[in-house]
């Protein structure tokens, strides 16, 4: 999910449910959105890790949605 789709999702949030605090709305996304990819190399990394806590994840070449984006190639779960 690129930070153009995060900031549509918000759009529809209700003001009501950030009490109509934008900019706290908006550190918020920009915050999520420069999490994204630690997360995605921390769970990369720890399913590496000698307790093998994803067996049946294989990587793959096969493109997920939004790699036409330029995003990362993939992996599968068998």
């Amino acid at each position: 999910m690129g930070a153009n789709e995060i900031w549509r999702i918000a759009a529809d949030i209700p003001e009501e449910w950030y009490e109509w605090d934008k900019d706290g709305l908006n550190r918020l996304l920009e915050t999520l959105h420069r999490r994204r990819s630690l997360i995605r190399k921390l769970i990369s990394e720890f399913r590496k890790c000698s307790r093998d806590p994803f067996p049946n994840w294989r990587e793959s070449g096969v493109f997920v949605a939004g790699a036409a984006e330029g995003r990362d190639e993939g992996t599968e779960i068998h």
